[in-house]
């Protein structure tokens, strides 16, 4: 569905009357594109939306996709609080400051900002924790819904650990990693827990010693890459299947993870070097 520019400009020359208040004819060359991008970014979120909720089967006219597509933009950030909101209900940041900056003072910080009429294309944060899951090309809205969604998953599947044995874990893998650490906290935790699963020890103990790795080499021997991504895919299968009673959508988001692990294990063994892909230690938890 393409409109052309004759289509939208009335579109945008109405968005720029409620910007000036209609004080004021004109806008700035700066305004106007970021009134058409804010135009263009509604009519998306209506292509994309799903369900035709125009009547009719032939092509609306410009300003009506675009209200119905601000109207969906709206009631995502409506979904977006939501989400967040129940994430806040169990939500650790492990002590990790990137984490808890992005995510506990950050987001917000968009809430607050966000402008869903004229700047529904500007999501404002930078999202600096990473989430398995990347957001790629998205903006706005659709950017950091998509990232509440993937750290709500993340922090379900975080929430079944114990917190001390989380953070043993991260400063294992950087000393302060209070401050340092700016990787994703369950992909640690997932490959540590497979890890656990090979050397038939308690995944909840996140832990692994030198002696350990045998037991992981052997399972996957002299494996490329592809077969050991298929093998981490069974094991990752088995995890939610039988630690979270078969979460399909937990399975699936994190299946995403499986060809990193496969790489680094693969050049771990290689390399003689797996010690550091799983990140070991002689100390018990206490």
């Amino acid at each position: 569905m393409e409109y052309s520019i004759e289509e939208l400009l009335p579109v945008v020359d109405k968005l720029s009357g409620k910007y000036t208040s209609k004080e004021s004819s004109s806008v700035t060359y700066e305004t106007a594109r970021m009134l058409m991008s804010a135009v263009l970014y509604c009519i998306e979120e209506y292509r994309n939306g799903g369900e035709n909720e125009l009547s009719g089967n032939e092509k609306p006219d410009a300003q009506a996709a675009y209200q119905c597509g601000y109207d969906r933009v709206v009631s995502k950030v409506y979904r977006a609080k939501e989400i967040y909101e129940s994430i806040l209900e169990e939500f650790r940041d492990f002590q990790c400051r990137n984490c808890r900056d992005t995510i506990i003072k950050g987001i917000p910080g968009f809430f607050l900002r966000y402008d869903p009429k004229f700047k529904p294309q500007d999501h404002i944060l930078t999202l600096d924790y990473p989430t398995i899951k990347p957001i790629n090309n998205l903006c706005g809205i659709d950017a950091v819904y998509q990232y509440l969604c993937n750290v709500k998953i993340e922090w379900d599947f975080l929430n079944a650990f114990d917190t001390k044995r989380v953070e043993y874990l991260l400063e294992r893998i950087v000393t302060d990693y209070k401050n340092l650490y700016c990787d994703n906290i369950s992909s640690a935790v997932l490959l540590t827990g497979l890890g656990c699963i090979l050397a038939e020890k308690s995944v909840g103990m996140l832990e692994l010693h030198r002696n350990d790795l045998e037991l992981i080499q052997n399972f996957f021997g002299n494996d490329k890459e592809e077969k050991a991504e298929q093998k981490i895919r069974m094991l990752i299968s088995k995890l939610f299947y039988n630690g979270y009673h078969g979460n399909g959508e937990m399975e699936k988001y994190f299946l995403n993870t499986s060809k990193e692990y496969a790489v680094r294990i693969v050049n771990g063994i290689q390399n003689h070097s797996l010690n550091g892909v799983f990140n070991l230690t002689d100390a018990v938890c206490q």
